[in-house]
């Protein structure tokens, strides 16, 4: 099964829209995490246009906006404050707004993680595959997500 993971929207409506599509576009995917940064409440209303289920971790600043809690609760997003883990054929998935946070994370088979609007992939001395997803805001590099294959544990970055 394959997984799209995005992260860093920073309000980039339009960034957000053109990944939505393609997202939603590739029968193969059966779920999106969303890595946190999301900013404003009217992002929600654009992520409840995904037609895969939603898990999304908080970052520090979007936890603190109630809306964005109350928001995801109306659009049937399951959210986590510091990190969240997901078991999908038999892969232990872990996910994660912050570096610091992921790299503490023991015992997944990947942890997938935002914040440095980069796109980076590594192997922590445990063998967890540590991937920073990119962004969908498009400031620091080209705007983009990841599709994560279960099956063969592969990594592969979309350009929106």
């Amino acid at each position: 099964m394959k997984i799209a993971i995005i992260s860093d929207i920073h309000d980039n409506i339009w960034n957000l829209k053109k990944a939505i599509e393609s997202i939603n576009s590739n029968t193969e995917i059966i779920a999106v995490i969303n890595c946190g940064d999301i900013c404003s409440p009217f992002i929600i209303n654009e992520l409840k246009n995904l037609v895969k289920k939603q898990y999304l971790v908080f970052s520090d600043s979007d936890i603190k906006n109630y809306r964005l809690v109350d928001g995801c609760r109306e659009a049937n997003i399951e959210f986590f404050k510091d990190f969240g883990e997901l078991k999908v054929d038999k892969k232990k998935i872990g996910f994660t707004h912050e570096e610091r946070v992921a790299k503490r994370l023991k015992g997944f088979d990947a942890v997938f993680y935002g914040h440095l609007h980069d796109f980076k992939i590594e192997r922590d001395s445990d063998g967890t595959l540590l991937v920073c997803c990119g962004e969908i805001m498009g400031r620091k590099i080209p705007a983009c997500y990841i599709i994560y294959d279960t099956k063969d544990g592969t990594v592969s970055k979309i350009d929106v």
